[in-house]
């Protein structure tokens, strides 16, 4: 599957701080030339989010357009809602870094 950029709503953005926060997510704004979040997992490591657009032969709900990606373990999520990404940032405790080329968001 390839990924572009993507510009959310503001409605995309609000679910996603909703639920970084609801899950007691630490992040920071930031705007590049598009809009990135940095937000640290429980054990402090950095993971980028970003909104994405998925090109593939499956259209996928308007709100899963998130990926979030931690260099220091080397994973990066499925695009994905709101929630699957805060959940994936939230419960990273333990999370040991993959054996694979370290993921991009």
């Amino acid at each position: 599957m390839t990924v572009h950029p993507a510009h959310p709503s503001s409605d995309q953005v609000e679910a996603l701080e909703i639920e970084l926060r609801e899950r007691g997510v630490l992040y920071t704004v930031q705007q590049r030339p598009t809009l990135e979040y940095a937000a640290q997992d429980p054990e402090g490591r950095v993971w980028i989010i970003r909104a994405v657009k998925a090109t593939n032969s499956v259209m996928a709900p308007p709100s899963r357009i998130w990926r979030a990606a931690c260099d220091e373990l080397r994973v990066s999520t499925p695009v994905t809602g709101p929630a699957g990404v805060a959940q994936a940032v939230a419960s990273a405790v333990g999370r040991q870094p993959s054996a694979e080329a370290p993921a991009s968001a």
